[in-house]
């Protein structure tokens, strides 16, 4: 991936210990992924084709049925109404808070389930979007950015919605996740680990009502398109989770 720095790179191929667990984890899955008969991704084909082709190179049969948000739409069973992918009870009373909300004004911020943050970096987040949640939140007409962590599950929602991205990665495949959203894709903005207030007000600003940040409004809105269309009737995922089923599936 040209133009990657070693920071960009997940935190555990970083790793100098050589018993670092992540490390080691990571190695483990990944032998047994290689001697699986099938790989399912929750991605869809045009966002990483690159990565996509390189994997199918080494790996058993690749099939890419996401962004799964849109494509449960596509199922005709209210069974699928119910799934969640969340650690923690959702809450839906801040609906109501957006709806009294003017279209664009709103900014999310989540860092996921696992972040570890400091007092100061937690009041500089706050000031800085001051002085300017799940999908069903990050989907919502009046919501304009996300600051974010930078996991994939984050990222995948906010590709479904068209939301461009602030972004604040942690550990483990955030920074690369980071990389794709600043640098390949173009929808989203990095905020250094130094947390300062001055430099969130400053992104916030420019992501609400910049050029640039217009911009990345367009390309978010490209992505979403896209994975709306992968996901439809006769679109790459679509006919992925087809052929999952009944290649793999129902031949059991």
């Amino acid at each position: 991936m040209k133009g990657m720095r070693l920071r960009d790179f997940p935190s555990f191929v970083r790793a100098t210990d050589p018993n670092d667990i992540m490390l080691n984890y990571l190695h483990r899955e990944s032998q047994r992924t290689s001697k699986g008969s099938h790989v399912i991704l929750n991605t869809y084909d045009a966002l990483k084709i690159d990565v996509l082709q390189a994997m199918n190179s080494f790996l058993p049969p690749i099939h890419t049925i996401g962004p799964l948000r849109l494509l449960v739409r596509e199922m005709d069973d209210g069974r699928l109404d119910s799934l969640e992918s969340n650690l923690w009870k959702e809450d839906p009373e801040c609906i109501k808070w957006l709806d009294s909300k003017e279209p664009n004004l709103v900014v999310l911020v989540n860092f996921g389930s696992i972040t570890v943050m400091s007092t100061e970096q937690m009041i500089d987040f706050a000031w800085g979007g001051e002085q300017q949640a799940p999908f069903h939140v990050l989907g919502h007409f009046y919501v304009a950015e996300f600051l974010t962590h930078r996991g994939w599950n984050s990222i995948i929602d906010a590709i479904c919605a068209g939301v461009p991205l602030i972004c604040w990665p942690f550990f483990a495949e955030q920074q690369t996740n980071c990389w794709y959203c600043c640098n390949g894709w173009d929808i989203g903005m990095e905020i250094d680990n130094n947390v300062k207030r001055d430099k969130v007000e400053s992104l916030v600003r420019e992501l609400m009502e910049g050029d640039k940040g217009k911009e990345m409004k367009r390309n978010a809105e490209e992505w979403k398109k896209k994975a709306t269309e992968a996901t439809r009737y006769g679109g790459s995922s679509f006919v992925n989770f087809e052929r999952l089923v009944n290649e793999v599936i129902l031949q059991k």
